[in-house]
């Protein structure tokens, strides 16, 4: 059987409905859905009530796609912000796009089913307009969320290589049918995990989530997965404020050029790569700051000059998680 790569509308003519007109630049996805190609990150915002307040004034600022996970301990926080606005007539629930992820103590089929329903649950929504794994690496269940040897390397739910994380989209697919979520995606993944899963995949993936900035282009990762009609949405897009990307002297050169600063600079030249970007921010004005990357345009120039930057290390990954058989950041894979 041929793989679909649209929506079912007839399950989810809610999620595919396409949103009213946006200012900004936008992706649309096989069934229709229209999103902005910049979204807001929310790991790590610290306690609930600073995470409400920075939800609402993002929303307030014009953000409309909001990249959680099912391990993220903010998801109440959101979910009332949405809720609050949306009765305050400040946005309504079609022109949000809400993510989460499934995390990797969850990989049997029907614990994805029940993780995906608590995130609803955290966050007061009917479904989530995408589902992802938030990684490949599947752990030993009912263990706690960090199941690991006395060594520290994490506990796998299986040592067969690729088991783990099929079984568990398997149960994506299947929350996909019962109408939790409008799309399938996946997260932190190399390209034979990619391929593996459309071997098997009824429903096919149409989200590819992975860490890309100009210190880690992840190139060959990236471009796979827009060849294969894949919206790529690019988390820690400002190195999750490491030092080197404020100090770059080509990005500084750039941003004087253009009378934007280096982050501004830098979300755009993603977004002109053809991704959807979701840089964090609690400020209110580093949140309007972020927006101002839609105001400027890279030439081919500095695009050029921004691909030829030396390339780093990735800057997230998961101690203790290199000895998985899933793992998916070797140097195989770069």
């Amino acid at each position: 059987m041929l793989p679909i790569i649209l929506c079912l509308v007839t399950l989810n003519l809610v999620n595919c409905e396409q949103q009213e007109t946006t200012p900004l630049p936008t992706h649309q996805f096989p069934c229709g859905r229209i999103i902005p190609a910049i979204g807001m990150g929310t790991y790590g915002w610290g306690t609930e009530m600073r995470a409400f307040n920075s939800f609402v004034s993002a929303i307030d600022n014009g953000y409309r796609v909001f990249d959680t996970a099912s391990i993220y301990d903010n998801k109440m926080a959101l979910g009332l912000a949405i809720r609050q606005q949306i009765q305050a007539k400040k946005v309504i629930r079609k022109d949000l796009f809400v993510i989460s992820k499934v995390w990797n103590t969850f990989h049997q089929r029907e614990d994805v089913i029940t993780n995906i329903k608590k995130d609803l649950r955290d966050l007061g929504l009917e479904f989530l307009d995408a589902g992802l794994l938030h990684y490949p690496t599947s752990f030993l269940p009912n263990s706690g969320l960090m199941p690991k040897y006395d060594n520290g390397t994490f506990i796998p739910m299986y040592w067969d290589k690729d088991r783990g994380y099929l079984e568990a989209y398997r149960g994506l697919e299947a929350a996909f049918m019962l109408g939790l979520i409008g799309h399938i995606g996946v997260s932190n993944v190399n390209e034979h995990q990619i391929r593996k899963i459309f071997d098997i995949a009824f429903v096919r993936p149409v989200i590819l989530e992975i860490e890309c900035n100009p210190f880690y282009r992840n190139e060959k990762l990236f471009q796979f997965g827009l060849a294969n009609n894949m919206t790529v949405f690019c988390y820690a897009p400002l190195r999750s404020g490491k030092a080197d990307l404020e100090h770059n002297q080509v990005l500084k050169d750039i941003a004087t050029k253009h009378k934007h600063s280096v982050q501004q600079v830098t979300l755009r030249w993603n977004m002109q790569r053809g991704a959807v970007v979701i840089p964090r921010s609690h400020d209110k004005n580093h949140q309007l700051e972020n927006l101002k990357s839609l105001d400027l345009a890279l030439d081919d120039a500095d695009m050029a000059q921004i691909n030829n930057i030396t390339q780093l290390p990735k800057v997230m990954d998961i101690k203790g998680i290199q000895s998985h058989p899933d793992y998916p950041f070797g140097k195989e894979n770069e």
